[in-house]
């Protein structure tokens, strides 16, 4: 052997003994290669020990990287699930809020229509161009609750959708007492007479 294996083998001989072992030069050869090689072996094991070792590492911190991983992304689309949820009974909250001021604008709108016989001015506008501007509001608020009622219906409770329900598909007539009990409340915030209809009234006008 040569080189930096002949190197090694020089190396050995620090540990024989060779002053009273009456070996020949080529026993003490051999005997330098079988050292040599048993070194070698241990050091192939010990290396193979250690990729091992490494490789076992390396698989655990994979799965725990693939473990974490998984989390998040399991609560990024939970998290996703749930804020598109909130976000779409949020909107409906705030359409259903903003039906009675949006009502009262238009009640308003007709009032001034009629009293100024058409030359009233709101916003530096026309009051027939707020009035339609508002009844368009109202249509296109009253489809985008609609079709956000439907989406979230299996969020509400029961009662809420029976309420909705009926007050939103019914006959005007069907929720007479609702709005007698409002316009009474609503004329006595106003200071006048509240005007009751009857229910054979709102079926001739229905």
């Amino acid at each position: 052997m040569g080189g930096a294996g002949g190197g090694d083998i020089d190396n050995i001989d620090d540990g024989i003994n060779t002053g009273s072992t009456g070996m020949t030069d080529s026993d003490l050869k051999k005997e330098k290669e079988e050292l040599y090689t048993m070194k070698k072996q241990k050091k192939k094991k010990k290396w193979r020990k250690l990729n091992i070792g490494f490789g076992y590492l390396s698989l655990r911190l994979l799965f725990i990287v693939a473990i974490l991983e998984t989390f998040y992304l399991v609560s990024y689309l939970v998290s996703k699930t749930f804020m598109s949820e909130v976000t779409d009974l949020t909107s409906e909250l705030r359409l259903l809020i903003s039906r009675e001021p949006l009502y009262m604008l238009v009640l308003l709108s007709q009032k001034e229509l009629f009293y100024s016989n058409l030359t009233a001015q709101i916003l530096n506008r026309n009051v027939k161009e707020v009035l339609a501007q508002y009844h368009k509001e109202l249509i296109d608020d009253e489809q985008t609750l609609l079709e956000l009622f439907s989406s979230n219906f299996k969020y509400h409770t029961t009662s809420y959708n029976t309420q909705f329900k009926g007050l939103m598909y019914s006959s005007i007539c069907d929720n007479l007492d609702k709005l007698n009990e409002f316009a009474k409340r609503k004329a006595e915030s106003d200071g006048l007479d509240p005007v009751i209809i009857t229910k054979d009234q709102c079926e001739t006008f229905d």
